[in-house]
C-alpha cells in the first residue's frame, strides 16, 4: 500500500527529522538483530535491479532519504529490506536508515497501516522531511493474498503463500514500487 506525497506538519517534520538521525544502516541494523539476519544476507546478495531502474537511480540528482520502520522477526521485513537496502546502495542519493518498530513506538503510531503497526514501514522523503511517500508493509499483489485469506485460514496456512508469492517475484514489486516513490520524492524542492 503506497501513499504518494504527503505534506507533513511541523510536529511530523521534527519527529522524522529526529528518528532519522537515531536511523541505522542495513549493515547496523544486521548487527543489531538476532533473528532472520542470515537470511536477510543471502537476501541482499541475491537482489537483482533491473537495469533500467539501476540507471535511473545512479543518476538521481536530489539525495532522497528512505526511513524503514522494521523488526527481524518480521517475514514481511526479511523479504522487502534487502531489496530497499541494495536500491539505496546504487547510488549516493538515496540514503537508507532503519528504526527499530518498538524502539520508535512513537514514529511508528504516525504510520500505522489500516490502524495496524504493519512493517515494514517505508517512508520516502526529501531531505527537508517536509513532505513525504510512504510503502507497506508488502506490494499489493501480495497483500491480497492475505486480505483473500484472512479470517479464512489460520495464519499459518496463509504465511507459507506469502512466501512462495516473494519467491517468484525476486523482490521486483518492491522495487519498482519503491523506487516511484523515491522518485516522486527527488523531484520536490
Amino acid at each position: 500500500m503506497s501513499e504518494k506525497g504527503t505534506t507533513a506538519d511541523r510536529a511530523l517534520v521534527n519527529l522524522l527529522s529526529k528518528k532519522w538521525n537515531r536511523g541505522m544502516s542495513f549493515a547496523a541494523f544486521l548487527d543489531f538483530s538476532n533473528k532472520n539476519v542470515e537470511a536477510m544476507r543471502e537476501g541482499y546478495a541475491n537482489v537483482e535491479i533491473a537495469p533500467t531502474i539501476a540507471d535511473e537511480a545512479r543518476g538521481l540528482g536530489k539525495r532522497v532519504r528512505v526511513l524503514v520502520l522494521a523488526a527481524d522477526w518480521c517475514g514481511d521485513v526479511v523479504a522487502n529490506l534487502p531489496a530497499i537496502a541494495r536500491l539505496a546502495d546504487l547510488g549516493p542519493a538515496i540514503e537508507l536508515r532503519v528504526l527499530d518498530r518498538d524502539r520508535h513506538a512513537d514514529l511508528m503510531a504516525e504510520f500505522l497501516t489500516n490502524g495496524n503497526l504493519a512493517i515494514p514501514k517505508v517512508i520516502v522523503a526529501p531531505t527537508h522531511m517536509g513532505k513525504f511517500s510512504t510503502w507497506g508493509p508488502r506490494p499489493p499483489a501480495c497483500q491480497k493474498i492475505m486480505t483473500e485469506n484472512k479470517g479464512k485460514m489460520p495464519k499459518e496456512e496463509i504465511y507459507p503463500l506469502l512466501r512462495d508469492w516473494y519467491m517468484n517475484d525476486k523482490y521486483q514489486s518492491a522495487i519498482r514500487e519503491i523506487f516511484e516513490l523515491i522518485k516522486i520524492e527527488a523531484e520536490i524542492d
